[in-house]
């Protein structure tokens, strides 16, 4: 019998198994780059570029946001009741449920042995009372001097309330990502940026403590003149009068001058004594060294 010739199917077969192999490699090389996308995605984000995303969030912002005014007032006014006014003055600021910030009661002037006072004050009321507050506190005298001011900090306070927001955001991932740091440069990148995160949170509470402190409370500063019971605000014209100003000032201000002194005098005695020793020592030596 006659052998068959082989050959032929042989190459057929040859060539069917190479175009499976180069089918596979062909399906794995897509898989690959399909399934890199979302590894790459998975990977930890760099120092820089959570920074980056960080600057493009922007947190929700209400629709309906509350105003945030600042109010201040000021009044000056001369009073005949000086003692009475003053005490009206304070109770007033805590019938309105504020406080007093700040005050100071002192001599504007002596006229015949009698003082004539004068007392500044600083008080703050909620804002929802500063309305007729300021107004009551005006009214106590005829021909008060007042001003008023208003600052809207709204758009000031939500934008900073806002980066707040986006910090703390920032500040949750960088930890996270340091958790995960693989190498210790990347662990000094973030620690790095963590830092100015948390730097960033401290000076957008303090700003944003000040503006809601500032807007929840109104502040009124006053300044009330004590005057005679004519109605006079009285003013040291006589020679008398001035000569017994001068003489109380020449005496105050030369009290002042030694009471200047003896600190100066207290204060560089420790380096004055140490500067003698070193000089006292300085001119033994130079006497050793020339009988020498």
């Amino acid at each position: 019998m006659k052998k068959k010739n082989r050959t032929p199917f042989l190459w057929l077969g040859s060539l069917l198994c190479l175009a499976v192999l180069l089918s596979a490699c062909s399906s794995n090389s897509t898989a690959y780059d399909a399934a890199a996308p979302q590894a790459e995605n998975s990977m930890p984000q760099s120092a820089e570029a959570l920074e980056k995303e960080s600057q493009a969030y922007s947190p929700d912002i209400p629709a309906v946001q509350e105003s945030k005014i600042i109010y201040e007032g000021t009044i000056e006014m001369e009073t005949a009741s000086f003692d009475e006014t003053l005490e009206i003055i304070n109770r007033t600021a805590e019938e309105a449920g504020g406080y007093i910030a700040s005050s100071e009661l002192g001599t504007r002037m002596v006229v015949q042995s009698r003082e004539y006072r004068y007392y500044n004050v600083t008080i703050k009321v909620p804002v929802e009372r500063y309305k007729e507050t300021f107004q009551y506190l005006q009214s106590l005298e005829l021909g008060a001097y007042s001003i008023e001011s208003a600052q809207d900090v709204t758009d000031k306070y939500y934008d900073t309330e806002g980066r707040l927001k986006t910090r703390r955001v920032e500040e949750e991932r960088v930890l996270e990502m340091i958790s995960r740091a693989e190498t210790i440069e990347e662990l000094l990148q973030l620690e790095q940026r963590l830092g100015e995160i948390r730097m960033d949170i401290e000076l957008y509470e303090a700003r944003l403590n000040s503006l809601e402190r500032s807007s929840s409370y109104s502040t009124i500063t006053i300044r009330v003149i004590e005057k005679d019971a004519e109605g006079i605000v009285v003013i040291a014209d006589d020679f008398g009068s001035k000569l017994k100003q001068g003489f109380t000032s020449s005496i105050r201000w030369t009290v002042d001058f030694f009471q200047a002194v003896i600190l100066f005098a207290v204060r560089i005695s420790i380096p004055g004594l140490i500067i003698a020793v070193l000089a006292l020592f300085g001119v033994l030596v130079w006497r050793v060294v020339k009988r020498k």
